[in-house]
């Protein structure tokens, strides 16, 4: 006998028989085991196929040293300029840029010192 929907009863779940059940107990159990060699195997089908971009190499410079590094990411005060574009805020970002910069000419023009009294003395 079908109900309003067009489903008998045995296919909405209500009066399923003991058998019936089991059989789905025991296909969702499988399927719980399945599911994470499946997931496996469809990663691995999908890095072979879809072309993966290789990690940029990035190259070390010689000069770059922690005062570079903390210069430049001292990312607050682009942060705050960007959200409030008041004029104490970029003059701040402003100072913060070229406090970046002047570590990052320090931290070459040492280098190059560094480099041409090495020369020097080997001459």
């Amino acid at each position: 006998m079908l109900s309003r929907n067009g489903t008998s009863p045995k296919q909405t779940g209500r009066n399923l028989e003991p058998h019936a059940i089991k059989l789905c107990l025991f296909l969702h159990i499988a399927e719980l085991r399945l599911l994470p060699l499946f997931e496996t195997i469809g990663r691995e089908a999908a890095l072979k196929a879809v072309p993966q971009s290789k990690k940029s190499l990035k190259i070390a410079v010689p000069w770059w040293n922690k005062q570079c590094n903390v210069a430049v990411k001292r990312k607050h005060a682009f942060n705050r300029m960007k959200r409030t574009w008041l004029l104490s805020d970029i003059i701040i970002f402003k100072r913060c840029r070229a406090n970046a910069r002047r570590a990052i000419l320090e931290a070459k023009v040492v280098l190059l010192a560094t480099i041409l009294h090495i020369a020097h003395i080997q001459h």
